[in-house]
């Protein structure tokens, strides 16, 4: 009867320190150390189309991140709404200094994968001296015509130039949409906004 008694109370005591050590995992795993590692600024953002009828709008969060206590990388996260009349779509433009290393996107959510991957371009100027790098297109035709319109999350990631030595100090930003023809004239990014996040 003793050794009855002494094997339940091992038995409980093991699950007692069995469930004390998945708790104590449960703890670390709430306050876990690298939720925003690294990241110094985050700047949210919105444009949309006022100067036209379309309804076409970018709302968004930039997160500059730095590593050793060099900015490196910043990721742009946007929600994208793309009117059914607009062939100008958005528009991300990249400073120079930076280049993009990573575009993923669910725009537009009712079309394929591969309709996805057409509703995407990346260019990049070979002119170094212009302020932009190059910039990344979502759902913009530039033969002129609707791409149909819809809405997606857009993600962003840019990397520093390797051959970039002096610090950052800000990161310049511009997003355009919309799109108009006035007579001949087609215009693309009818609206946009253009800001600076200081890097230090």
């Amino acid at each position: 009867m003793a050794i009855k008694k002494s094997a339940i109370l091992f038995i409980v005591i093991a699950i007692f320190l069995v469930v004390i050590f998945f708790l104590s995992i449960g703890e670390k795993n709430i306050d876990i150390g690298y939720i925003n590692e690294g990241i110094i600024q985050i700047q949210g953002f919105y444009v949309e189309t006022k100067s036209t009828e379309m309804n076409t709008f970018a709302k968004g969060t930039i997160f500059v991140k730095e590593v050793d206590g060099v900015v490196k990388h910043v990721q742009i996260v946007s929600l994208i709404e793309v009117d059914s009349n607009d062939w100008g779509g958005v528009a991300f433009y990249i400073p120079r200094n930076w280049h993009v290393s990573k575009v993923t996107s669910s725009y537009p959510k009712t079309q394929d994968k591969s309709s996805i991957r057409k509703n995407v371009a990346t260019w990049t100027t070979g002119d170094s001296d212009k302020e932009w790098r190059g910039w990344v297109e979502v759902g913009r035709n530039r033969d002129y015509r609707s791409t149909g319109g819809g809405t997606g999350i857009v993600v962003i990631c840019l990397d520093l130039d390797e051959n970039v030595n002096e610090p950052i100090d800000t990161f310049n930003f511009c997003v355009e949409v919309g799109s108009e023809q006035k007579d001949e004239t087609k215009v693309l990014g009818t609206d946009h906004i253009t800001f600076k996040i200081p890097c230090q």
